[in-house]
């Protein structure tokens, strides 16, 4: 569908449906229309907390939330971000090789410390977020979870969705990827970072946005398209 299509939809919404009228929305907020069109979001909720939309409406993971779970979700990732690379890059090395060099027995040559302390980091790297293990999602009540299973995402999927950040300049684009949901590494994983507290919610329309077909548009029905013709 056309800009031009979708704006002049966008005047006639009072003849929507409900669904049609939410799938509007989102096409709206995806184009960054929405802001043009205040009447289109009168009245619609947020898919997280239920509240209304507002004027502030953002996408994440396909669907309109308020701009306050859409905020409270970038902050709180950008936190668990912070505090997990304090932990995996920094504390947790330097207690690795606290220990390596304390224990006699081992007598290890500077260049098999180095190597095997970059190994056991390298794994780590890989596996956090696995099963729970991420103090920063811990703290800002964010988990990382397995869409084919609605559990928290083991070790395999969690190393699927990190190695694909050893990929040069992957961690960057992830940046700007997180505020909408599914960052790099999210796709081929099966896995999607999500609120404790909306879970449940969460997955279910994850799941309901993963299995539409590649290009599929939400019908958007004006009352010219509905049943007008008697029952006989």
């Amino acid at each position: 569908m056309s800009d031009e299509e979708l704006l002049r939809l966008a005047k006639q919404q009072s003849d929507l449906f409900p669904e049609a009228a939410m799938a509007l929305n989102v096409e709206l907020c995806r184009r960054d229309f929405s802001s043009h069109y205040p009447q289109v979001t009168a009245g619609l909720l947020c898919t997280l907390c239920g509240l209304e939309l507002g004027l502030s409406e953002s996408l994440m993971y396909g669907q309109p939330v308020c701009y306050a779970c859409s905020s409270s979700f970038w902050k709180r990732r950008a936190i668990a971000h912070v505090v997990d690379n304090f932990v995996f890059d920094f504390v947790l090395p330097l207690v690795l090789l606290f220990v390596l060099t304390r224990i006699p027995a081992l007598e290890l040559s500077f260049d098999l410390l180095f190597a095997l302390c970059l190994a056991l980091y390298i794994a780590l790297q890989l596996i956090r977020g696995s099963n729970g293990l991420s103090p920063g999602k811990r703290i800002t009540q964010l988990e990382v979870i397995d869409v084919r299973t609605g559990k928290e995402a083991g070790i395999i999927p969690t190393l699927k969705r990190n190695v694909a950040l050893f990929v040069p300049f992957a961690a960057l684009a992830a940046v700007f990827q997180v505020k909408k949901g599914p960052r790099f590494g999210d796709g081929w994983a099966h896995t999607r970072v999500v609120f404790k507290k909306y879970r449940e919610g969460m997955i279910d329309k994850i799941r309901e946005g993963m299995a539409r077909p590649e290009g599929f548009e939400p019908p958007t029905l004006g009352s010219e398209d509905r049943c007008s013709d008697p029952l006989s």
